[in-house]
């Protein structure tokens, strides 16, 4: 899409990406795989994601929270390892972790594996008055 002064400060859409035309970088994106009931396709799912990303070149980090089922780890470990992270939401600081990574990392898209039972931990972590 083209771009006017008058867009000065906005965000507008590109064909790549959401980008502000004030620095012209991408936004950062966050997708988060999550579900209540184990053995649904959660971490398949991701896995497959993943694959995409690395397929299309496109740049991502993931991070692996389903430390019971680590498929990320079993299927990518031996050439993507150093784009594979390990995260315990279940972990005092954990989510905090999380957090503190995501806001210093350069990447723009961020893949988050999360285990079972773990999306209403981060309803009542993103809901609580300290975030």
């Amino acid at each position: 899409m083209s771009q006017n002064r008058n867009n000065k400060g906005k965000k507008v859409m590109s064909d790549d990406n959401t980008t502000n035309i004030n620095n012209s970088k991408p936004q950062k994106r966050l997708i988060i795989v999550t579900g209540d009931k184990g053995g649904v396709g959660k971490s398949t799912f991701a896995r497959a994601l993943f694959q995409l990303y690395i397929n299309k070149k496109l740049p991502c980090v993931t991070y692996e929270a389903d430390l019971r089922n680590p498929q990320l780890e079993r299927y990518f470990k031996k050439d993507y390892r150093p784009i594979i992270r390990y995260i315990d939401i279940f972990h005092r600081g954990g989510a905090d972790d999380l957090l503190i990574n995501l806001d210093e990392s350069d990447c723009p898209i961020t893949l988050l594996d999360l285990p079972a039972q773990s999306g209403g931990f981060f309803e009542s972590y993103v809901s609580s008055p300290s975030v």
